[in-house]
């Protein structure tokens, strides 16, 4: 049972560390902070887990996606008035 828990704490960190390397890698050198820590949350990562990978705050995260959805409506709304 011990060794079975140190097994997925080790199987946690190792993800955590595939992770990083995924978003440090050189494919991903144009990515924005917003598009790294997508990735990290679809690779199982908390917004906390991520933000402190990418050196920022979970706050500032939520804050840039909050942003994103923003700019996506009023794009939309334009798009739609313009028609």
């Amino acid at each position: 049972m011990e060794e079975e828990t140190s097994n997925t704490k080790w199987i946690a960190v190792i993800g955590r560390a595939l992770a990083f390397l995924c978003v440090q890698s050189e494919f991903m050198p144009n990515k924005t902070l917003l598009e790294r820590a997508d990735l990290l949350r679809k690779l199982g990562l908390s917004q906390a887990e991520a933000a402190t990978l990418l050196d920022t705050t979970p706050h500032s995260l939520h804050s840039l996606r909050h942003q994103s959805k923003k700019r996506v409506k009023v794009k939309r709304a334009t798009k739609k008035s313009k028609n």
